[in-house]
């Protein structure tokens, strides 16, 4: 099994959970649904791993996202340093 299908495979999960737990709690009414993202507030990334460490980078413009031992590590860091943003990878899209 390649590591492509492996973060793959990792990314889908951790989205989909992402977007159950929020499709519910706006179901109960916990959370505004507001308006369309704009392109501004996607952000396309993909996955490097260096050294036992997975990076994310920024697709367009190759900034520095965020950083950690695992994929959900460092995908969770980035969802923290930018929460009013949505994420991009492989056609998949997450959600802060």
């Amino acid at each position: 099994m390649s590591w492509e299908f492996l973060v793959g495979a990792i990314l889908i999960y951790i989205i989909l959970r992402l977007f159950f737990v929020r499709q519910d709690d706006t179901m109960r009414g916990n959370i505004k649904v507001s308006h369309p993202y704009t392109s501004r507030d996607v952000i396309t990334f993909k996955v490097e791993k260096i050294n036992d460490i997975y990076y994310l980078w920024d697709k367009d413009s190759e900034d520095f996202l965020a950083q950690g031992a695992t994929v959900e590590k460092a995908i969770e860091v980035m969802i923290e340093r930018y929460p009013d943003k949505v994420f991009r990878s492989d056609n998949v899209i997450a959600q802060a």
